[in-house]
């Protein structure tokens, strides 16, 4: 009976449902229902600023599947003595995510650690990326 248990049956003889198309159905209907509320990103939230882009010590970039498949077939140019320029083609959710994830982290991780370092009688906490 173990065996039965164990292969999608249960001790009646009838077939259990499989709790991972479950979820995944239950999932495709939770997106479908958000994503009727959803919005495009305006051309404002998708303006990149290299000057913001590269203040963090850490360059992270989200990228859907498609961005993914135009940036693997892009070109690696030296352009230096230890450089290298690579060029990423972005649509606009993309950079619309990547401004968002930069105000998300200042907000909520940069400035927490600037106000703590206040409480602390600190300037700037060390380990903040402010400096």
């Amino acid at each position: 009976m173990a065996d039965a248990l164990n292969n999608g049956v249960d001790k009646s003889g009838a077939c259990k449902p499989n709790p991972l198309l479950i979820w995944r159905e239950n999932r495709n209907k939770y997106l479908a229902e958000k994503a009727k509320t959803v919005r495009m990103p305006t051309d404002e939230s998708t303006k990149l600023n290299p000057v913001f882009m590269f203040d963090d010590p850490v360059f992270m970039v989200h990228m859907c599947a498609e961005c993914r498949k135009l940036n693997r077939s892009g070109l690696v140019t030296k352009t230096g003595t230890g450089h290298q320029q690579v060029c990423l083609k972005l649509c606009n959710i993309c950079c619309a995510m990547f401004n968002a994830q930069r105000r998300t982290k200042f907000f909520n991780h940069d400035l927490l650690c600037f106000k703590r370092g206040q409480e602390r009688g600190n300037s700037m906490e060390p380990e903040s990326t402010l400096n």
